[in-house]
């Protein structure tokens, strides 16, 4: 999960909150100060989580003529800052909360490399073998925050 929180710094709050936390966990000072998401966020979006699957998932809103413009070819997508992340499973159709606000700004190369990596996937209930955020949660637009920013694969800034 790519939220910059310091690993040790999370084993301990989890500690504290009662949780067994298993195998060694690194400090790593250069996460300190620049975490996207506070510790209190992380902790009650394990807890809430209902789902094996645990996949990261930010938020936020498209603008459709910027992404038909750029091809449907997105290279880095920008979400801005107060917007939410949270896990979810289209897969599964579970998650949790979706309840940490980033503290800043957040910008995701979109590429894969086999199942390692970051993908836009628009929120649409597809053909039934997979689940929405609007699906599960019953959510409106309004659930969904602020615009996120495209950066198309063949230029530079949008």
């Amino acid at each position: 999960m790519t939220t910059s929180l310091n690993p040790a710094k999370v084993k301990r709050f989890l500690a504290e909150k009662g949780i067994t936390v298993y195998g060694r966990c690194h400090y790593r000072r250069s996460r300190d100060g620049r975490e996207l998401v506070s510790y209190e966020d992380f902790h009650r979006e394990l807890v809430n989580s209902c789902c094996g699957a645990n996949l990261l998932t930010y938020t936020g809103k498209v603008n459709l003529r910027e992404l038909y413009e750029s091809g449907f070819s997105v290279a880095k997508v920008t979400i801005p800052k107060d917007n939410y992340c949270g896990i979810f499973s289209s897969m599964y159709g579970g998650g949790s909360a979706i309840g940490m606000r980033l503290r800043s700004d957040v910008t995701l190369e979109l590429e894969t490399v086999g199942y390692r990596g970051y993908r836009l996937v628009l929120d649409a209930s597809g053909s039934g073998l997979d689940y929405s955020i609007g699906r599960v949660y019953g959510v409106d637009d309004s659930f969904f925050d602020g615009t996120v920013k495209l950066t198309p694969a063949n230029h530079e800034t949008v």
